[in-house]
């Protein structure tokens, strides 16, 4: 992992507009309208560079991370929560949102039709909305 995190990293520092054209492709026809936006793939591809800038062990130890168990007692968490999941993600399995939605006491999970990885990118509003009324909620109750 150590080396493919070295390689993406030179990579994309050496042809960002073209590794990023490459990966947000990948992403699938579901995110193609959001990923064409200048300003959303303006967005990734600095995000992604400065997630580069030191090298590519970060996105190694992501996967790293990723695929180990978290230690987390998940039934100690307390409050609501949503979890958001469109239908046409290419990135994240539908399996791990399922799990992660049971595991998760008082955990509403949100599959969204029609949706890929980048939904959010163009429903920030609307996602913080529904966050917002859940604090507001369980300011009420509490």
């Amino acid at each position: 992992l150590g080396l493919l995190g070295h390689l993406s990293a030179r990579a994309f520092r050496r042809a960002p507009q073209t590794i990023g054209g490459l990966l947000m492709r990948l992403a699938g026809p579901r995110d193609a309208a959001t990923l064409a936006q200048p300003e959303v793939r303006a967005f990734l591809i600095d995000m992604t560079l400065e997630a580069f800038r030191a090298g590519g062990q970060g996105g190694a130890q992501d996967m790293v991370i990723f695929s180990q168990p978290w230690g987390v007692d998940y039934r100690q968490i307390v409050c609501p929560a949503i979890l958001w999941q469109g239908d046409g993600d290419r990135i994240v399995p539908v399996q791990v949102s399922t799990h992660l939605a049971q595991l998760i006491p008082h955990c509403r999970l949100e599959r969204l039709a029609g949706a890929g990885h980048f939904w959010v990118l163009d429903h920030t509003h609307e996602v913080i909305a529904a966050l917002r009324s859940l604090v507001d909620t369980r300011q009420d109750v509490g």
